[in-house]
């Protein structure tokens, strides 16, 4: 079997402050569990046909979501890699000890999302992501789920001729929806951080991360950042690399509330 390879992707530009800190963290735990390292900056498009590339009509984040599936289709096809891992230039591995691989051929990100609803209480709800991707190749170099995502994927995009797809469109959308009907493999150790949970963490004290704890049936070992929430305006620069400081020292990897499934 060969190897397993680690995949992420991120302008060279953008490869600076809190952010370098998370892609740093993702090397050190493939280094650790001893698997291959791939970035790759604009590149990540290339695999693309011109239709599909980031233009007026499929913004960066949407090609970025089709290109990681084709990307890591053609390294298990060409028995480049045996698994192939993606991890979002936003995750960061804060206690790579515990972060291991799911047992099976595939596996999505689990999403706890909390945010207020409009009268202002806070809310959870569960879902998967894509920020953190598991696929593992048959002996023919063949993932099932992986190709009918990755062909499920390309079709609506195809045929979506509009404009106004949203971020998520063929990403935690597409996903979510997936899960809701099929329920599949989720990595369960590979959270996601709202702007909210964010801020309770920074110490807010907005009751986040208790309603975050009432949903989630595992500690998580790693999460998504959430670096659209600095774009967005929720969290600034400066939050974004105190967050990820509080994460390495443990703030969320057994928050209480939780039974600890170690």
């Amino acid at each position: 079997m060969s190897a397993t390879l680690v995949l992420q992707s991120c302008p060279a530009s953008e490869t600076t402050g809190w952010l370098a800190d998370c892609m740093q963290s993702v090397r050190g735990w493939a280094a650790q569990q001893g698997y291959s390292y791939r970035w790759l900056d604009d590149e990540l498009f290339s695999i693309l046909p011109d239709a599909l590339q980031p233009a007026d009509r499929i913004t960066p984040v949407i090609a970025s979501d089709l290109a990681r599936l084709e990307w890591t289709r053609d390294l298990l096809r060409s028995a480049q890699a045996g698994q192939v891992i993606w991890f979002d230039a936003d995750v960061l591995v804060f206690d790579p000890d515990h972060l291991s691989l799911p047992q099976g051929d595939s596996a999505v990100g689990r999403e706890i999302w909390v945010q207020a609803n409009n009268d202002g209480r806070l809310r959870s709800y569960k879902k998967v992501h894509n920020a953190a991707l598991h696929f593992r190749a048959d002996a023919m170099g063949r993932n099932s789920f992986l190709d009918f995502y990755a062909d499920t994927a390309r079709r609506l995009l195809t045929e979506h001729t509009g404009g106004g797809m949203p971020p998520q469109f063929i990403g935690p959308k597409l996903l979510t929806a997936l899960h809701n009907v099929v329920q599949l493999p989720v990595w369960e150790s590979v959270g996601m951080v709202s702007p909210a949970l964010a801020e309770d963490l920074l110490g807010a004290n907005n009751g986040a991360l208790a309603c975050y704890a009432r949903k989630a049936a595992f500690p998580v070992a790693a999460a998504n950042l959430c670096r659209s929430s600095v774009a967005q305006g929720a969290l600034s620069v400066g939050q974004m690399q105190q967050l990820a400081r509080l994460l390495m020292a443990g703030a969320l990897s057994r928050p209480a509330g939780m039974v600890s499934k170690y």
